[in-house]
Formats: structure tokens, C-alpha cells, sequence
């Protein structure tokens, strides 16, 4: 499963490697979580950094909480 970490002011997820069995994860993870990780993970990262105070990524859905 994706592992989260609590920052405080954001949070720290690892994306899945790509032989990663997928069709619990798909089940359990938040839709636009996924789409997040597999944008990070075709562009070559392991971790994404969510923090409330970076830059927005154009490419990905943002929100205001």
C-alpha cells in the first residue's frame, strides 16, 4: 500500500514501483491520489512532497481546503 507521512504542514507519500500489484491499491486509493502518484511516477520520482506552501503543479487538480 502507499505509505504516508504527516509532516505537519503537508505530507510525504512514496509512489509505488510500477511491478506494484495494483488491484488492491486501485480499490483502496482516493482516485486522484493515483492519478498524482502515476504522474509523479512517469516522471521518475519515488516520493511526492505535499506542503501546503509550494508551488501548484498546472498539470494536476488542486484544491482549496
Amino acid at each position: 500500500m502507499t505509505s504516508v507521512w504527516n509532516l505537519g504542514t503537508g505530507f510525504f507519500a512514496w509512489v509505488p514501483d510500477p511491478a506494484f500489484d495494483r488491484e488492491e491499491y486501485d480499490r483502496i486509493i482516493d482516485p486522484v491520489l493515483v492519478n498524482i502518484l502515476d504522474f509523479a511516477g512517469a516522471a521518475g520520482a519515488e516520493y511526492v512532497l505535499f506542503d501546503r506552501d509550494s508551488p501548484v503543479c498546472a498539470d494536476l487538480p488542486s484544491f482549496d481546503w
